[in-house]
């Protein structure tokens, strides 16, 4: 049976010219369907070159990360596109803590050791990140060494890339860690983390967007880090997010994002138990005077949001189908309180997962599976990328 696979491939491969492959990858519209096409042997897999043949890269709809148990290499990423789950075998990730970034899953094993794995090429970078080890004053943040390698699963909280590795080697990853939660980086080929210095208070989300890397943080201060200017380690403060945010900020919850071209921040913040409530609100950072404005609607767009990873997709061509415009997918925070989405038991992992609209302000369950899973790791989106 495996042979005659294997020469039914073979086969194909050898009759059907790069001319037809390309014309066939062409009408493809899924990221599932072009990794399969692209899988069925090398030499269709050499026949298409990716960024010119493979048209809606930019409309794929982020795939849900189940993390495996603890006794389990096997990970379910669930497609919104298929409405199914896909078994991905990844030992390399077994008993690790992991970030999503570009597609890219950032990994920290119980020795201290960074690297990164793509989880869909099976790609691994020979270039390893610097360890924990490598942060300043990493001891002072893990005072007792019999309590090192239990705290270093929690010691990053956040991992964000400038760029997708497999286009470019010229990268930097922007973390939040330690337990003042502050921001540091490391470009590709450092041997030691580089801390930001500047720190008002805990930060909470970073993303890379038009050549900076901005963060937020608690006081709801946006912070701007050049880490190619002339001072990497210095953050400048770009604006205060509205008053009344401020205000009533407490048990909020802040995400910075890219969206369409624009920079975003997003606080979700719980009205009950039962009711939350987003705003949307657009930065302005191409003038010396930053500005903001409130968003009411996100138009056809629709945005992921979570702990590890959060982006923005446009809801046309493939993607209208699968999810819905002007909405809003989240996830629940791993160190939030159990049942603080409230739904049902009976509905699983839905309790942990939502689906905001920005229209009628309402919230609806979102996808449900049983409650299994490692406890190292929430669930998050992964981009669909090469």
């Amino acid at each position: 049976m495996v042979k005659r696979k294997r020469n039914y491939c073979h086969c194909w491969g050898d009759q059907l010219n790069d001319d037809v492959a390309v014309e066939i990858a062409k009408k493809i519209k899924l990221y599932e369907d072009f990794t399969a096409f692209r899988g069925v042997c090398s030499l269709w897999r050499s026949a298409i070159v990716i960024q010119d043949h493979f048209r809606f890269m930019s409309t794929q709809i982020p795939m849900l990360l189940l993390p495996a148990t603890k006794t389990s290499t096997t990970c379910d990423f669930f497609s919104l596109s298929r409405n199914m789950s896909r078994q991905i075998e990844l030992p390399e990730i077994h008993n690790k803590k992991y970030f999503s970034s570009k597609g890219w899953l950032i990994t920290i094993s119980k020795y201290l050791r960074i690297s990164m794995l793509h989880p869909f090429t099976r790609c691994r970078l020979h270039i390893k990140l610097p360890p924990i080890h490598a942060f300043k004053y990493w001891k002072l943040e893990l005072p007792l060494a019999s309590t090192r390698m239990v705290y270093a699963y929690d010691f990053i909280h956040k991992c964000v890339l400038s760029s997708n590795p497999s286009s470019t080697s010229d990268y930097t990853v922007m973390v939040i860690f330690g337990y003042i939660e502050k921001l540091g980086f490391a470009r590709s080929g450092d041997k030691a983390w580089t801390t930001i210095d500047t720190w008002t208070a805990p930060y909470s989300d970073v993303t890379y967007y038009k050549g900076m890397f901005y963060a937020t943080n608690d006081l709801y201060e946006i912070m701007a880090c050049d880490v190619r200017g002339d001072d990497p380690t210095i953050a400048q403060e770009v604006t205060q997010m509205p008053s009344d945010l401020q205000k009533h900020g407490c048990g909020g919850k802040l995400y910075i994002l890219e969206s369409a071209g624009a920079l975003l921040v997003v606080e979700r913040k719980r009205v009950d138990s039962y009711i939350f409530h987003f705003r949307v609100f657009e930065l302005d950072v191409s003038t010396n005077i930053t500005g903001w404005r409130e968003i009411k609607s996100l138009g056809n767009r629709a945005l992921f949001l979570c702990k590890s990873c959060s982006l923005s997709i446009e809801t046309t061509h493939t993607a209208s189908h699968y999810c819905r415009p002007n909405c809003i997918y989240f996830i629940k925070d791993d160190a939030e309180h159990p049942g603080f989405i409230h739904f049902p038991k009976r509905q699983g992992r839905a309790k942990y997962m939502g689906v905001y609209d920005m229209q009628s302000g309402r919230v609806e369950p979102y996808f449900c599976s049983d409650d299994s899973h490692d406890s190292l790791n929430p669930l998050m989106w992964v981009e669909q990328s090469f």
